[in-house]
């Protein structure tokens, strides 16, 4: 009985596996994307910064 509960919970298992899988690949993504696209406006902040306290050192 043991045997039979194993194939039946391997059967049950693999695709809620896979789903969960599919599921924290994806959220993953989404933070690597919204991580990417934060770094990306950091360093237009930074360079816009730096150009506008570059222009105001300019101007005294």
């Amino acid at each position: 009985s043991a045997m039979r509960l194993s194939i039946c919970e391997r059967n049950y298992a693999s695709p809620l596996v896979f789903l969960k899988a599919n599921m924290l690949q994806r959220q993953f993504k989404e933070v690597a994307v919204m991580q990417a696209n934060a770094n990306r406006r950091n360093k237009w902040a930074d360079r816009i910064e730096r150009c506008l306290s570059s222009n105001m050192s300019a101007e005294d």
